[in-house]
């Protein structure tokens, strides 16, 4: 299973901090694994495509609990909560 490469990107952007993340920031972990960024694209459509890229299922803000352990995961859980 792939995971997102930790040397291309500041080491501040730890599970847990995604939640505080802008879009500029997941736009430059969208470039490393080559996810397409052009202007329209929502963040959750970036950060499913990036999911697919670390190996994960591509299920950001779909859930309301989650056994995957990716980068998205705080965030997510947050924003499937409030969607309800």
């Amino acid at each position: 299973m792939k995971r997102h490469p930790r040397n291309s990107f500041s080491a501040a952007m730890q599970k847990g901090e995604m939640a505080n993340m802008k879009m500029q920031d997941i736009r430059k972990i969208a470039v490393t694994w080559g996810v397409d960024i052009r202007i329209g694209r929502s963040k959750k459509d970036i950060i499913r495509d990036i999911q697919i890229r670390e190996g994960y299922s591509p299920c950001y803000a779909t859930k309301e609990v989650c056994e995957q352990d990716c980068l998205w995961k705080d965030d997510c859980l947050r924003l499937s909560r409030s969607m309800v």
